[in-house]
């Protein structure tokens, strides 16, 4: 059970004697209880006996009485006398009546007592015993009543049971009585003989037992302080395994045990001095190892740096770059500006010409009609004859001019027409143009975001170059640390 993982075995020793001591003591006080019983109330069947043996008397007188016709009075009388003289157990037994109302029929040892009523009659301690004997004679017929009273022909008052039984037909209740101080003597007698004879064992088992416990506790208590040495590693101790009991057999086991701390011990400093071979060698190791690793970082450092530096360069020129290509995207978006420029006075151009070749037509026309009138002039000159003469010569300079002005509008036109088919290639040509500034300016701009895309990460792999750089050092220094 757990409870007794948690005491001592010295207290449960102490305890295991408690139990045996406390089982003898209340063994022999049964056994003592017992016998006091048995001879309390062997003293108080004497009184039975003699109030039964009373009762019966008493009642074969009634019987026989009755059947002669005899008076109660004579009954009563006849009884009383016979009970009179009757004693035992030293005349300190003797007989004593009462009827139901608690007065004194008879009492063998005061007569002047006799007729008086007790009713109410109590003992030194209260008791009115006279009143419970006639209510239980009353509902039982018969009882046992204790109680305090003076011995006879003495002063001294002691406790007293009285037994009685009650004879309904003359209404008398018969009693006799002891005195317990017979019983308490004897009881006294029976504790005095016990203790005599429990006294000597009870000594022998104390004495014993406390000398195998002191045995046990001064040999146990080495065992422990030789454990305690072996276990602070002192194997210079000394184990008794001679006895042989369950302590010699622990001593053995700490024989043992002392025997293996003693191999352990061997084994450690083997062990130990293995240790520091093995971390001797570790060291060399991680000396040269280490001596590698900051070599190794050094040259990382150094790769580092480069990186860092040609990734600075890098950054550089991607900058250089991108304001070139800012350039570019600004001169295409001028060129785009111009050329737009450019289509829109070519437009303007051939409507010009448009315009102009709808003038010289009308020019033509009136051309043509003056070169008619001309004609119909020249036609009536020449029906005028002499007269119309001059008017003929004038008709004819106007019909020449007429001429000359529609070649020299046919001209114009040829030319117009000309100017209309080169504005026309022009304005091709300057769309063509335009779709090759945006296509270019496209390309610039996404020139322009891979530029600045490339730039970000040059400057990211910078940044991290950097770190990689002073993870670098770091470790070149606590490498120097550990070596040093």
């Amino acid at each position: 059970m757990t409870i007794f993982r948690l005491i001592s075995i010295k207290a449960k020793l102490l305890i295991l004697l408690f139990i045996m001591l406390t089982s003898m003591l209340a063994s022999n006080a049964i056994l003592l209880i017992d016998e006091i019983k048995t001879f309390k109330q062997g003293e108080i069947n004497r009184s039975i006996s003699v109030v039964e043996a009373a009762h019966s008397r008493l009642k074969d007188l009634d019987e026989k009485m009755k059947i002669r016709n005899l008076s109660e009075e004579y009954i009563r009388n006849l009884f009383y006398s016979e009970i009179s003289s009757m004693r035992y157990n030293g005349d300190l037994g003797y007989m004593f009546l009462y009827n139901s109302n608690g007065t004194v029929l008879k009492n063998a040892i005061n007569q002047k007592l006799e007729g008086t009523n007790r009713i109410g009659k109590k003992d030194s301690q209260g008791r009115a015993y006279i009143k419970e004997m006639t209510e239980i004679s009353k509902i039982k017929g018969e009882g046992l009543v204790e109680y305090s009273y003076k011995k006879p022909n003495s002063t001294e008052v002691t406790n007293k049971a009285a037994y009685f039984k009650y004879y309904a037909p003359l209404d008398i209740i018969i009693a006799s009585g002891i005195y317990l101080d017979k019983i308490y003597a004897k009881e006294n007698d029976l504790i005095q003989q016990s203790v005599i004879h429990i006294a000597p064992v009870f000594v022998i088992v104390l004495f014993l037992f406390i000398l195998i416990m002191v045995d046990f506790n001064k040999s146990l208590k080495k065992l422990t302080n030789n454990m305690t040495i072996l276990a602070d590693g002192n194997v210079d101790v000394e184990i008794d395994t001679e006895r042989k009991d369950e302590i010699g057999m622990m001593a053995k086991c700490v024989e043992v045990f002392k025997a293996n701390t003693i191999e352990r011990m061997r084994l450690e400093s083997e062990a130990e001095s293995e240790k520091l071979r093995l971390e001797e060698e570790n060291r060399s190791k991680i000396y040269q190892i280490t001596t590698d690793v900051a070599n190794a970082s050094t040259v990382v450092e150094e790769h580092i740096g480069g990186i860092s530096t040609a990734a600075a360069e890098l950054s550089s020129t991607l900058e250089d770059i991108g304001t070139k290509v800012d350039e570019t995207s600004n001169m295409t978006m001028l060129a785009q500006e111009e050329a737009e420029k450019g289509n829109s006075t070519i437009h303007e151009l051939n409507s010009r010409a448009e315009k102009i070749g709808e003038v010289v037509k009308l020019i033509q026309e009136i051309a043509e009609k003056t070169n008619l009138l001309a004609l119909n002039a020249s036609i009536e000159a020449a029906r005028a004859g002499e007269e119309g003469r001059g008017f003929a010569v004038v008709a004819e300079e106007v019909k020449k001019l007429a001429q000359q002005t529609s070649t020299a509008t046919s001209e114009i036109n040829s030319q117009v027409g000309m100017i209309q088919s080169n504005s026309d290639n022009s304005v091709k040509a300057i769309k063509n143009i335009g779709k090759q500034i945006n296509a270019i300016n496209e390309v610039t701009q996404i020139l322009v975001v891979s530029m600045t895309e490339q730039r970000s990460a040059t400057n990211d792999i910078s940044e991290r170059m950097e770190q990689a750089s002073e993870g670098a050092r770091q470790v070149s220094c606590k490498i120097q640390e550990i070596r040093s």
